[in-house]
């Protein structure tokens, strides 16, 4: 995921899940046992190809954002 349309921004932290491996899930919220997670995609392609990913994109203050939400 980019921001800004600027090739240099990336998210800072983050744990890419290899392309064969199943990326472990998330907690969704601060209440619950479970480690959140940020995941990078690189690719729109990578994205279409997981059945598992829903994404969108909102405007936070002037800045576009992408989101990718997992369960």
């Amino acid at each position: 995921m980019q921001g800004c349309g600027n090739g240099g921004n990336r998210a800072q932290s983050s744990s890419i899940a290899p392309p064969d491996r199943v990326a472990p899930r998330g907690a969704t919220s601060g209440t619950s046992r479970g480690a959140n997670h940020l995941y990078v995609i690189t690719s729109r392609q990578e994205q279409e190809n997981s059945l598992d990913v829903v994404s969108g994109m909102i405007k936070a203050f002037s800045f576009d954002v992408y989101a990718l939400l997992d369960r």
